[in-house]
């Protein structure tokens, strides 16, 4: 099972790229698009605290959007001193055809499934984007949710057959000193 979860993740970081790239855009600015299309529209504020970048960071990663057409900011109707950052939809259609091939072959990978299956599949995807949101904000220096923290047994299973936790680790930490250093990993 953790190889499996691993690989999806690596999976769908792999095909986000590429349709980052076909939009002309970063896999950063793709995410951070998605967020505001998820979330609704907030300040910069809220959605750096939320991607846990610096203010000076998603500055520009603002501006990108706005420039790629996928974002803007507006006066907060409730404060005129505060921006809010909006999605635009203007480009929605090369989304559309961009996402249109995933989404049929997700549409016949879940029509194999019965009701029953498809609720306990969106549960566990429920409960992982949760875990995973209170995971990296631990990282990033907060508070782990109690309820969320995978016991022992949960954290073996999921390193499972595709490797060690220091295999993990190791990959991690060569991706993450080679970013540091300005390589592309």
């Amino acid at each position: 099972m953790g190889a499996e979860l691993r690989r999806l993740s690596a999976y769908t970081v792999l095909f986000n790229e590429a349709v980052a790239e076909r939009l002309g855009i970063t896999l950063t600015e793709l995410k951070c698009s998605s967020l505001l299309d998820l979330h609704g529209s907030m300040t910069a504020g809220a959605l750096a605290e939320l991607t846990g970048l610096t203010t000076g960071a998603i500055t520009g990663v603002i501006d990108r959007l706005e420039k790629a057409r996928l974002a803007r900011r507006v006066a907060d109707p409730a404060d005129r001193r505060r921006v809010i950052v909006e999605t635009l939809q203007t480009r929605s259609g090369e989304f559309d055809r961009l996402y249109s091939g995933l989404g049929m072959a997700m549409g016949v990978l879940m029509s194999e499934l019965d009701p029953k299956q498809l609720a306990v599949v969106r549960s566990f995807i429920a409960r992982a984007n949760q875990i995973l949101l209170d995971e990296a904000k631990q990282l990033r220096g907060g508070v782990r949710q109690a309820a969320t923290t995978p016991n022992a047994a949960a954290a073996t299973l999921l390193r499972g057959a595709g490797g060690t936790g220091s295999d993990a680790t190791r990959s991690t930490t060569r991706a993450t000193a080679g970013r540091r250093k300005g390589r592309k990993t």
